[in-house]
Parts: C-alpha cells; structure tokens; sequence
C-alpha cells in the first residue's frame, strides 16, 4: 500500500501494523491474588482471556502478551492492546506494573 499526497505526510506504519489487531483489555478479580484479563476485539467479541496470578511469570508485559499472542495464533507484533485507560499497553509507562495498568494495583 502506498499513500501519496500531504494529508498522509505524518503517516509512518510498520507493514506489520497494517494489519494490526486492536484489542480493549479488562481485568476482574477472581479471588485474592487472582485475576482474569479478557481481551476482545472492537466490536465486543471476546477473542482471549488468561489468568493472572499476583506476582507470577504472566505479570511481566512480554510474557502476557506471547501468551495473548499464541492463544489467537497470531505474531506479537499485529497485536495492539488498549488499557482500560484507553491508552495502549506500548504507550504506558514501561516502569509501570501490568496489574496497575489494568487497574488493579494491589
């Protein structure tokens, strides 16, 4: 795909991100040190869901989003993760834990 002309000037994509996979994040407690994140598409499906374990491996961002990724059986790369705050988990603070973005900050 090339775009010409001043209105797409700013306009710099990845092929990757083309093809992207945009996915709204929402977390709710399961019990205590347990949390299920669900991941659904722009128009409400569900696509994914995982548990989370306060403090356990899947807590880190890379991991939850290979876990995402091979359960969609999709490349990292195509897929963009909205937070509840509307940002997206690439955008956020990298310092920033994933239970806290999703908001659920113990």
């Amino acid at each position: 795909v090339q775009l010409r002309g001043p209105a797409f000037a700013s306009v710099q994509r990845e092929g990757s991100e083309w093809k992207a996979t945009i996915l709204q994040l929402s977390a709710t407690p399961i019990e205590e040190g347990l949390f299920l994140v669900t991941a659904t598409d722009l128009s409400g499906t569900e696509r994914a869901s995982l548990q989370l374990c306060e403090g356990g491996e899947e807590c880190q961002r890379e991991v939850f989003r290979t876990k995402i990724a091979e359960a969609l059986s999709l490349p990292r790369n195509r897929l963009h993760f909205i937070l509840p705050s509307g940002i997206r988990l690439r955008d956020s603070c990298p310092d920033t834990p994933l239970l806290e973005l999703l908001g659920l900050a113990p």
